[in-house]
């Protein structure tokens, strides 16, 4: 129906803005509770020692095998690469770099970001004698985790981008291997349930403050054209 005489239509990028803006301050506000308890207590959390002990009790080799394979799709030798071949793979196919150098860009800012918190919380890892794999650092967020949701967020927003059809194919996808990645890790015994829980949330806070600053910085331009024009 078309707006009446003398009203504006309704903005749906001003919307899109508001959702996301919404959106951010529920998972950052998680991810910064979550990171104040963390702190304030360092060892493990109410569910994270009965969780981990299930999962001990659970294993097999089977699901070694799987968690482990599993476990390096969070790994920085896998997602940059597959962010470098998204963001050349849609400059091919629509003709824009900057999506890509964005979702790079997106990517490494949220890396040191996590990074920092990481070394200031300081949160000691599970018991060595528990761990299934190497690692090393603190545990809070888990780095796995979050650069599997961040990754396979962005790559799939370059999916969007290139393919015209699947959209919620590729958002599922990604959703499922950050989701993958992260049991995974507490299944090795590297992360409590709460690093892998401060991933997941630090993953999605910050994929969308970027594409809120992205939105943001689309209507800036479109602004400065009616305030010319009028």
């Amino acid at each position: 129906m078309a707006s009446p005489p003398g009203r504006l239509a309704p903005d749906r990028d001003h919307l899109r803005l508001v959702i996301a803006g919404g959106i951010f301050a529920v998972f950052a506000g998680l991810f910064a509770l979550l990171a104040v308890v963390v702190a304030r207590r360092c060892g493990p959390l109410g569910p994270d020692a009965r969780v981990l002990q299930d999962v001990v009790d659970w294993r097999s080799d089977s699901l070694t095998t799987l968690a482990r394979a599993l476990t390096k799709l969070g790994t920085d030798v896998v997602v940059y690469p597959l962010l470098i071949m998204g963001a050349l793979l849609c400059w091919r196919r629509t003709g824009r770099i900057l999506p890509g150098l964005l979702a790079i860009a997106v990517f490494v800012a949220g890396q040191l970001v996590r990074v920092g918190i990481n070394h200031t919380i300081a949160r000691p890892r599970p018991p060595a004698a528990l761990r299934l794999v190497g690692a090393g650092g603190y545990s809070f967020p888990s780095g796995h985790t979050s650069n599997a949701t961040m990754a396979y967020g962005l790559l799939a927003f370059l999916l969007t981008l290139t393919v015209a059809r699947g959209r919620w194919a590729f958002i599922a996808g990604a959703a499922i291997v950050a989701i993958a990645v992260g049991l995974s890790r507490i299944y090795l015994a590297v992360h409590w349930a709460t690093d892998v829980a401060g991933g997941w949330l630090f993953g999605l806070s910050w994929l969308t403050l970027g594409a809120l600053l992205v939105g943001v910085s689309r209507r800036r331009p479109q602004a400065a054209i009616r305030s010319s024009a009028s």
